[in-house]
């Protein structure tokens, strides 16, 4: 399964400008405390370098050119995990380029988990973004988005859910965790059992386009 990676947070490069980051608007509080980025980023500090190289291909990626990338690549990309480091849709321009990938690349199907449903500041939904990400990408048959759900933004766990959305939770380990309306977890298999590239193959989690009226995915915490 190939991926994507964009800068969480601004980065100051070397000639003064700035590389706007793309958690700073819909990160929580718990996601900053407890982020997996943290712990890498101290350990390879090279990686800013990276980040400033990614967001750059990032704003010029088309759905044409991302096309184009998959036929180069040696073996099929069934599956497309849309940013392990940073926010997918930080942006209205995020949104539509994300819609723009998807309606050019029908057989590839997209995981897009995102924070950006919810504002941290104001602590409430962030509705304008969640209807425009509805029309733009959730209406698209090879969409799989996620609303990242942790204990700092759980208030609006049932509204959200309520909409439709599929919901990936992180922060809370109980085995036995519900949903707001009752549905059961999903306990995922490379989390919990450590179950490394389970992702890519992987067929009733995060991929499965009926998985937000049976059950949510449940990460185990790092």
């Amino acid at each position: 399964m190939w991926a994507l990676d964009r800068p969480r947070f601004d980065i100051t490069n070397p000639d003064g400008t700035v590389t706007r980051g793309s958690c700073t608007k819909v990160a929580t509080s718990f996601c900053k405390a407890t982020c997996y980025n943290n712990k890498l980023e101290k350990v390879f500090t090279r990686i800013r370098k990276r980040d400033v190289k990614n967001e750059t291909f990032w704003q010029q990626l088309t759905g044409a050119t991302f096309r184009a990338i998959l036929k180069r690549k040696r073996r099929v990309v069934a599956r497309f995990r849309g940013m392990t480091r940073g926010e997918n849709f930080s942006s209205h321009e995020d949104v539509w380029r994300w819609s723009d990938i998807l309606k050019e690349n029908p057989d590839t199907l997209f995981w897009l988990p995102t924070r950006a449903w919810w504002d941290p500041e104001k602590q409430r939904l962030n509705l304008w973004q969640i209807l425009e990400i509805e029309a733009a990408v959730m209406s698209l048959p090879n969409a799989r988005v996620q609303a990242s759900v942790d204990p700092s933004n759980i208030a609006g766990w049932a509204a959200i859910e309520a909409r439709g959305w599929g919901v990936m939770f992180y922060g809370d380990d109980n085995p036995n965790l519900r949903s707001p309306s009752g549905l059961k977890a999903f306990h995922c298999p490379k989390t919990f059992r450590h179950l490394k590239g389970h992702c890519g193959i992987c067929r009733a989690g995060c991929f499965d386009k009926d998985l937000a009226s049976k059950r949510f995915v449940h990460l185990k915490q790092h």
